[in-house]
């Protein structure tokens, strides 16, 4: 049967040191027999041991075991504290905020690009812009009386069809001064009425 000790003397450098049994009586002590050792040893702790007598005809504790609850405290002091670092979590909203931004950039970049090309080069639908009203040719486009010349900023590219067109003022332009053009299906000089000039 085991007996209980209290350490009461210890040498951590040379790894031994002495019990003092419940009975009053010191014995001599290692480390080598002290179950999980890696953790030392200290004055006044409780240990559960037999006494056996060794070739020199003295006693010493050999298996020698600390009581549980001293052990689940040492083991405890004996980890390394730990660093508790916020995991950053991703949310619903992280992803929708990117998603977000991602869009704004495409768009931006599909913008630049289509004004970065002449007309020409690029889809129809590309140049689809709010109608306006026939009215608003009037103050784009004028004409003089003695020559019957049009001073306006477009010119002839060779574009035919409505679709083609950015604007009624384009579109009327096209149908008064350039040839071949599709775009006043009804002749009544108004071109283009279901898209630019309602």
């Amino acid at each position: 049967m085991k007996q209980k000790g209290t350490l009461i003397k210890w040498n951590d450098s040379r790894g031994f040191g002495f019990i003092k049994t419940e009975d009053g009586k010191e014995v001599f002590i290692h480390i080598s027999e002290i179950a999980n050792s890696e953790i030392r040893p200290e004055l006044n702790e409780i240990f559960w041991f037999h006494i056996v007598i060794d070739s020199k005809g003295k006693e010493k504790a050999v298996d020698v075991t600390r009581p549980l609850s001293s052990q689940k405290i040492q083991v405890e002091e004996s980890k390394p504290a730990r660093i508790h670092t916020r995991k950053k979590r991703h949310g619903a909203f992280d992803w929708v905020i990117s998603l977000i931004l991602i869009s704004a950039i495409i768009f931006t970049a599909s913008r630049y690009f289509i004004n970065s090309f002449p007309s020409t080069y690029l889809p129809n639908f590309a140049f689809k812009e709010t109608p306006v009203s026939f009215s608003e040719v009037e103050n784009t486009v004028t004409f003089s009386e003695t020559t019957n010349t049009v001073t306006t900023r477009f010119s002839c590219d060779g574009r035919q069809h409505c679709a083609q067109m950015t604007s009624c003022a384009e579109a009327t332009f096209f149908i008064q001064n350039c040839p071949n053009t599709k775009m006043d299906g009804d002749g009544d000089g108004i071109p283009c009425e279901s898209q630019w000039c309602f």
